[in-house]
């Protein structure tokens, strides 16, 4: 089993995960461990169904649902790398177990959705359930050396 491109738009969706691998390389990572996990779960690939998407095509996707359910209209992971769209069409009944994996995640994850996580499950109307992974992975700032430690350096 193995990480799959939506057969609707394989060959964009191959093209955005190449970039992907190169700007958000950690990103790509978690998701193939998915897909490994998966594999070893219940011998089910993980589809992609998206990866890149301009904000104004986010704004319409979003502007078919309730007021109440709309979220406020926020910058979208996906515009930057830093996030992807998993299908989970046939992995319904491990949905839970796949978001634990995914959600061990957290502590390392510099760019957490809006709930402090890296991936939750949703439906958007017209567009159906998926899994949507948003990660950027945390770096250390290092402060610069000052003269002393730079000499002990040496």
């Amino acid at each position: 089993m193995a990480l799959t491109f939506d057969p609707r738009c394989k060959k964009l969706l191959q093209e955005e995960y190449a970039r992907l691998k190169y700007f958000n390389g950690p990103l790509c990572s978690i998701v193939e461990g998915l897909s490994a996990y998966v594999s070893g779960l219940c011998k089910k690939d993980v589809m992609v169904t998206c990866i890149c998407r301009t904000q104004a095509r986010n704004d319409e996707i979003y502007a078919c649902m309730k007021e109440k359910a709309r979220p406020k209209p926020r910058k979208t992971a996906h515009s930057v790398y830093a996030a992807i769209d998993l299908r989970s069409r046939g992995l319904e009944k491990h949905i839970p177990a796949m978001l634990d994996w995914l959600n061990q995640y957290n502590s390392s994850n510099a760019n957490p959705t809006k709930s402090g996580r890296t991936a939750f499950f949703h439906e958007v109307n017209g567009h159906g359930p998926h899994f949507h992974v948003q990660y950027q992975l945390k770096t250390i700032k290092q402060k610069p050396l000052t003269k002393m430690h730079a000499k002990q350096v040496r």
